[in-house]
């Protein structure tokens, strides 16, 4: 097994969770529900390129100017291309269970990676087609002059599906600020400054995008002087994340000083709230993914906009709240992007993954990360009825306990 493919596939097992490591290693049994769980943060760690979300189809269609009507015809269809994606994303899932987890020997078992292969190109050209017909079928809803606006869509598309590789590295390349803005915002237009501080920026950014596809990197092995077997490893590490570091730089300059430029332009609650969303959306892992289905970490406020039988009056408070959550939020989220840029500055070795992972405490980051989002659920919560808060998800929907192994 080459390894480039142990490093990508056992990557990947990093990504699709702690526990969707054979659990015959690790002594703990885990029921059936667990199981399909990690098999689709598996299949999900394999879609190349990524799905599009709810959010991001209003936002395509922001580019070709979509009419209220236009954009709920897309939504609705969104509900059969999103049931179509699940469906692939348990299949693929219990595949994987099926074939890797139950030997417990997925490194060393070369001749069963390279068979698998095909299965996972087959998987990921499914995803891929999913896309492409969901959105030929929005494209039927266009009239003539829409249509013809199409191909700045597929740019933007195109673009998305170019950035969405950096998140990790360089993270801060893969955000459309624009597309932020614009979710911040909801129905609300553009105020006018906002509107001129990105005239330009999706301009720049096909400029930033060709400079990357151009980019060369640097082919030159590091001098292995009297460094050891794991010290040159570690150089060879740090010449990869330098490489991708000045792949990404562009696009992630433009970001960062469009966002300088935007944020004065805004109220004071959309500006906290893009703020958020710009340093989340750059992390290496977004604030909601540190605690998935958990019921800790951020509110998730779709599910609370989505509510409708609120009143006014908790509707006023809940907004309240929402502008202290998002400010909160946004100035730990913006400190921790700040200082790795900072690091990609001055000592771009520091800014590498595994070396922020050995100066970070992770239990303290996830103690201070969860009891922040109970905070806000706590108040969002007593603001809501009962009912009202199980289906906006504020409840815990599981322990929070680390797992006990015999010693």
């Amino acid at each position: 097994m080459r390894p480039g493919a142990v490093i990508r596939f056992a990557a990947a097992l990093l990504l699709a969770g702690f526990a969707s490591r054979p659990a015959a290693a690790q002594g703990v049994d885990f029921d059936q529900d667990t199981r399909e769980r990690q098999g689709i943060n598996y299949a999900k760690s394999n879609e190349t390129p990524k799905p599009l979300e709810r959010e991001e189809v209003v936002s395509l269609l922001n580019v070709v100017g979509a009419t209220d009507d236009q954009r709920s015809g897309a939504l609705d269809m969104f509900e059969g291309y999103e049931a179509k994606v699940s469906e692939a994303r348990k299949k693929m899932g219990a595949w994987y269970m099926e074939t890797f987890v139950p030997n417990g020997n997925w490194v060393n078992d070369a001749e069963l990676w390279r068979k698998s292969q095909p299965t996972f190109e087959k998987y990921r050209k499914h995803i891929a087609k999913l896309r492409t017909n969901y959105l030929s079928d929005v494209r039927l809803l266009m009239t003539a002059d829409q249509d013809a606006q199409w191909s700045k869509l597929e740019k933007r598309l195109a673009r998305r599906d170019l950035m969405g590789e950096t998140r990790g590295t360089v993270g801060l390349a893969s955000v459309d600020l624009e597309a932020v803005v614009r979710s911040a915002l909801k129905d609300a237009p553009l105020p006018p400054d906002a509107a001129d501080a990105l005239n330009g920026y999706q301009d720049a950014l096909d400029r930033a995008a060709q400079q990357t596809e151009s980019f060369k990197k640097d082919e030159a092995p590091p001098e292995r002087g009297e460094m050891n077997q794991e010290e040159y490893a570690r150089a060879f590490q740090a010449r990869y994340y330098q490489n991708q570091i000045a792949k990404w730089k562009p696009l992630q300059d433009v970001n960062v000083a469009t966002l300088r430029k935007v944020l004065p332009t805004l109220p004071e609650p959309i500006r906290d709230r893009v703020r958020f969303a710009f340093w989340n959306a750059g992390s290496a892992q977004s604030a909601m993914e540190w605690f998935g289905d958990t019921g800790a970490g951020p509110v998730d406020w779709r599910k609370v906009d989505a509510l409708k039988d609120v009143s006014e009056q908790q509707r006023a408070e809940i907004d309240a709240i929402r502008a202290d959550h998002d400010r909160e939020w946004a100035d730990r989220v913006q400190r921790e992007g700040e200082e790795s840029l900072r690091l990609q500055e001055s000592d771009p070795e520091k800014a590498m993954p595994w070396a922020r992972n050995a100066q970070t405490d992770w239990m303290k980051r996830w103690s201070e990360m969860a009891e922040l989002g109970r905070k806000y659920r706590e108040r969002v919560g007593r603001v809501l009825s009962e009912a009202q808060a199980e289906r906006a998800g504020l409840k815990v929907s599981k322990e929070m306990e680390m797992p006990k192994f015999e010693q």
